[in-house]
């Protein structure tokens, strides 16, 4: 985890994971043969509900991030 995202988290910001986000980190890394940090956003996306699918609510929620 980043320095920035522990202080975002630890500061009691919600920090959410767009699916757009998702799957671009999720190829970069994958790209960069990273399976430890894919498994590490894998568990993070999932925990209280910080993934956000792709939908037209979420693309405008997404905007305003």
């Amino acid at each position: 985890m980043t320095d920035w995202l522990a202080g975002m988290l630890r500061s009691g910001n919600r920090v959410l994971v767009p699916a757009i986000i998702y799957y671009e980190l999720k190829s970069e890394l994958l790209r960069a043969e990273k399976p430890f940090s894919v498994g590490r956003l894998n568990v993070f996306s999932r925990a209280s509900n910080r993934y956000v699918p792709l939908n037209d609510a979420a693309l405008h929620l997404s905007a305003e991030l």
